[in-house]
């Protein structure tokens, strides 16, 4: 039998990955809307493409650092792109 403590960190997880309590609440309020766009096949936003190309940011700066802090390009999704498509 699980110890109700154990209960409780089972309930705040997903995909096996603790989560706070706070995460929930802040999430919590946008499923309904994304239920709502998926049940209508309609696109959502942001997109998946929107949050990949924010994600290039925090990307160059992992980059930046490993590389003593030097100025390092934001690659964009054309980048990406063109080095797949020529490798």
């Amino acid at each position: 039998m699980m110890r109700r403590e154990e209960r409780a960190v089972r309930r705040n997880t997903i995909a096996g990955r603790d989560i706070s309590a706070a995460a929930l609440d802040l999430v919590a309020p946008q499923i309904p809307d994304f239920v709502a766009v998926i049940a209508r096949g309609a696109a959502s936003s942001p997109s998946f493409r929107d949050g990949l190309e924010v994600q290039r940011v925090p990307d160059a700066v992992e980059r930046s650092a490993a590389t003593g802090s030097r100025w390092t390009r934001v690659n964009t999704l054309k980048d990406a792109t063109t080095a797949y498509a020529t490798s």
